[in-house]
Order: C-alpha cells, then sequence, then structure tokens
C-alpha cells in the first residue's frame, strides 16, 4: 500500500511539472505589450521579445530608459549570421478588447535621434474601429504560427516559422498588420547599424500620438537598447559637449578619433605650437564635416608638421 501511494505520488508530480512547462511554453499574446521583432528574408527564423507594458518601456516618462536587459546579442548574432545591415526591426502592439481597439506602431524616424519631443517621421492614414481590430488581431494572431508560443514581458523567443514576417511585416497582405492599418511599422538597418524608430499609438476614432522614439545600435560588441519618451527635455538648443580625442600618425596622415553624439555636427580645427596664442575662432579648418551617431567617428589629416595641434567643434 505505502508502495502505491509513492508511485501515485510521483504521477501527481510528473504531470503537475509536465502542465507547468506546458504553460510557460505557450504563452499567449498579452494586450497592449509592445512586442519587438527582427526579421531579415535570407534568415532562417524571426526574434521575437516581449517588452512589456508602454509604461515599463518608458512611455509617459520624462527620460529615457534603457532596455538593453531585454536584447541579447548572442541571440541576435545566431539568427542574423550576416550581422545587422539588411535586418528589418519593428514594434508593435493592440488591444483586441471589443469596443476598446488599438495599436502601437512604430515607423523609421528621419535624420537620426534629433528632438525627443518632435516626431521624426508621420503617421497620417486613416483608421476605422475594423483597422484598429484587425491590426491588433494581426499581432495577437502571431501566437497561433511561433514556435512555443509568444514571449512573456522581459522575454524573447526565436520563432522558426519567421510569423513575425509573415503576420506583421509582409507588405501588401491584408489580413496583416500594414494591410490592416496602413502602417508600414518596420526600419531596416544599413551599413551604421543603427536604427531610430518613432512610437505612435491609435485608438479608435483617435489619431495617431507620437510618444517617442527608440533606439538600437549594434555598432559595436556593446549594444545600445533606449526608449526616449517624448516627454525628455529637448537637446537641440543645448551645446553639445565637444569630444575627447584620440590622434595616431602614420607616416604623414594624422587620424583623429573621438565618440559622437547623435546628430551634432563635428568639424575639424587646427593649428601648431606657434598659432596657439591665436583664438580658437581663427584656427583653420579641414574642409568637410562629420555627423554623428553614437559612433566612434575620425578624421584624416595629410601633414608634415608634427607637431600640429587639433581641436574637433561640434554643434
Amino acid at each position: 500500500m505505502t508502495k502505491l501511494n509513492k508511485l501515485a505520488k510521483v504521477s501527481l508530480l510528473t504531470t503537475a511539472f509536465s502542465a507547468s512547462v506546458f504553460q510557460v511554453a505557450q504563452a499567449g499574446f498579452t494586450t497592449n505589450d509592445l512586442y519587438l521583432g527582427f526579421t531579415q528574408s535570407t534568415a532562417q527564423s524571426d526574434y521575437i521579445i516581449d517588452l512589456g507594458k508602454p509604461s515599463a518601456v518608458g512611455v509617459g516618462s520624462s527620460s529615457a530608459v534603457d532596455l538593453g536587459k531585454d536584447f541579447s546579442l548572442a541571440t541576435f548574432n545566431s539568427v542574423f549570421t550576416g550581422g545587422a545591415s539588411g535586418v528589418s526591426m519593428a514594434v508593435v502592439g493592440g488591444n483586441t478588447a471589443f469596443g476598446q481597439f488599438g495599436v502601437y506602431a512604430t515607423q523609421v524616424r528621419i535624420g537620426g535621434a534629433g528632438n525627443p519631443a518632435v516626431a521624426g517621421s508621420n503617421i497620417v492614414v486613416g483608421h476605422s474601429s475594423t483597422a484598429m481590430s484587425g491590426g491588433a488581431a494581426a499581432v495577437a494572431s502571431i501566437l497561433s504560427s511561433t514556435v512555443n508560443g509568444l514571449p512573456t514581458a522581459g522575454n524573447s523567443v526565436v520563432d522558426s516559422t519567421k510569423s513575425y514576417t509573415t503576420v506583421v511585416n509582409t507588405t501588401g497582405v491584408q489580413n496583416n498588420f500594414i494591410g490592416k492599418t496602413g502602417v508600414t511599422p518596420s526600419g531596416t538597418f544599413g551599413s551604421s547599424a543603427i536604427l531610430y524608430l518613432d512610437l505612435y499609438h491609435a485608438a479608435v476614432s483617435a489619431p495617431y500620438t507620437y510618444l517617442g522614439y527608440f533606439t538600437m545600435d549594434l555598432s559595436t560588441s556593446t549594444p545600445k537598447f533606449t526608449f526616449m519618451p517624448s516627454a525628455a527635455p529637448g537637446t537641440t538648443n543645448t551645446p553639445p559637449p565637444s569630444p575627447a580625442l584620440s590622434i595616431a600618425r602614420t607616416s604623414n596622415v594624422n587620424t583623429i578619433s573621438f565618440v559622437t553624439s547623435n546628430a551634432v555636427t563635428y568639424k575639424l580645427f587646427f593649428t601648431n605650437s606657434s598659432g596657439l596664442t591665436a583664438p580658437v575662432t581663427n584656427w583653420p579648418s579641414l574642409p568637410g564635416t562629420i555627423t554623428g551617431d553614437g559612433t566612434t567617428k575620425s578624421f584624416t589629416d595629410t601633414t608634415t608638421d608634427a607637431g600640429r595641434v587639433y581641436r574637433v567643434g561640434a554643434h
């Protein structure tokens, strides 16, 4: 009798454990959670992350929010083996409750980071209750084909069915997010491996409202992923700081390197020891400028003057 009881307990524990694993693996669509997706036509899988509620991302706050903990560079590199260039990224979400339909969607921000209070892109399409419910349903339906279900908040999945591409990001398909809402939520990484996406929200009979922008920087081995809410203080009237410089000389070529700030314009000024008594504003400059994007950039100057002094101006 004791042996049978022990066997029964083991069986019950095994059943409970199996049910628990199933519930974790089959996470469902969460209303109004923001889902971040990466896709590429040549990749075998998609990479999907549930960022959580808009408030958790930073919507409604007044300072930038670091979302780096939600993103795994190792997972990204395992899916997109050729690097970031050519990979598309989007953030979408929705409310499927009857009478409360709404969607969240990103669009590519034009011109870099810019002022957080001013949108760099613009969503002007109309949106009926049908479009809102259909768009939210399109996001929710990613669940139906994603292996093991959608991720829960703060977690990610590699979707071998590429349902993010199919459901959200396939142009011209009437049953997907773009076909329902008229919004193209994705942007594609270029050679800089940096992407800016404005975030909007729309509800039934309400216009798209700009909420802030995401920055994903995959240009270095330490990725940066942030959200800058629209209520964050503007930076356009604040003089950017002059960067710290590092200089390397090879033969007669000086390479002046520095870490840039987003959307800041840099120019290289120079003099030599005899000109140090002159005001910096009187120093000559090299032709051309560099626009910052948060990465390290370099000016090069070919000169036989081994005692040349440099300053990089920022504005």
